[in-house]
């Protein structure tokens, strides 16, 4: 179980960014997502090499991401876990001078 999570936002970009992988040569890196392999396409990029790019964001895509990263020295793992949530937007921004309304009359909002 990972020990950092990230949150991201339906259909918004989120990048999951292991700055920690790091070597000499530098390493060559595999992702999974929940202990599958990921195909990379048209949504789901790598970028710089380390930084995998999401876009757009969707609820499937909450879970586990790990990146191995493996050279002639050995290899290490990092991991942290994706968290997808809503964003909440307003559809009408509030009106920018208080309204009042008297007791007992209706207020509309």
């Amino acid at each position: 179980d990972p020990g950092i999570f990230k949150i991201g936002y339906i259909g918004n970009e989120t990048e999951i960014d292991l700055t920690t992988i790091s070597g000499d040569p530098f390493p060559t890196i595999v992702w999974t997502f929940n202990g599958e392999g990921i195909q990379l396409g048209d949504r789901i990029k790598l970028k710089d090499d380390r930084i995998l790019r999401i876009d757009p964001t969707q609820a499937s895509d909450e879970g586990i991401y790990q990146a191995t990263a493996t050279n002639k020295a050995g290899s290490a793992q990092h991991a942290l876990y994706l968290k997808i949530e809503e964003r909440l937007e307003f559809i009408e921004q509030p009106p920018s001078e208080p309204k009042y309304v008297a007791q007992y009359d209706t207020a509309v909002f």
